[in-house]
Formats: C-alpha cells, structure tokens, sequence
C-alpha cells in the first residue's frame, strides 16, 4: 500500500484493515440487536469455556518457521509470477 501511493490502492486496502479492527464489535453490536438475551447467554457461555491446552513448543516452532519460509517463498516469487517486485 505504503509504496505504490495509489489512492485506489489506499482505499482498498485501507476498508480491508478497517474491517480487520473493527469488524468484530459491529457484528457484535448487530447480533446482540437482533437476538437481545439469547446473545449474552450465549457471549457468556463462550467467554466462560475452557481454554485448548497449549501447542508444545516443538510444534509452535515448526508452525513459526513454516510461515516465515512461505513468506519468503511468496516475497521471491512474486516478481515471477506478476513481474512487479514487492519490495522497494
């Protein structure tokens, strides 16, 4: 977004974050609207479940990994694949 400097890519991507931020509070805003008790009992029951138990560290380090190498995978073959560098 940052180095193209296009408004209609600023615009685009800019709507795409906005609804990453705010996206949960206005659907839930709407639900609790719409179904009026139902909606707390069940927030409730949701905020009150038990948590999963933990990835062991072994897993959450091959997960880590496996995405920084995907990025770096998508990073050099974007160039390739649409013929414009992501990178400066």
């Amino acid at each position: 977004m940052v180095p193209n400097g296009q408004l209609a890519h600023v615009i685009l991507f800019g709507t795409f974050a906005a609804f990453a931020l705010l996206g949960g509070r206005l659907i839930d805003r709407r639900k609790r609207r719409e179904s009026g008790d139902a909606w707390q009992r069940l927030r409730v029951g949701v905020v009150c479940a038990p948590r999963p138990p933990r990835l062991p560290r072994r897993v959450a380090v091959a997960r880590l990994l496996s995405g920084v190498g995907l990025y770096a995978a998508l990073i050099w073959l974007h160039p390739l694949l649409f013929g414009v560098s992501p990178l400066p």
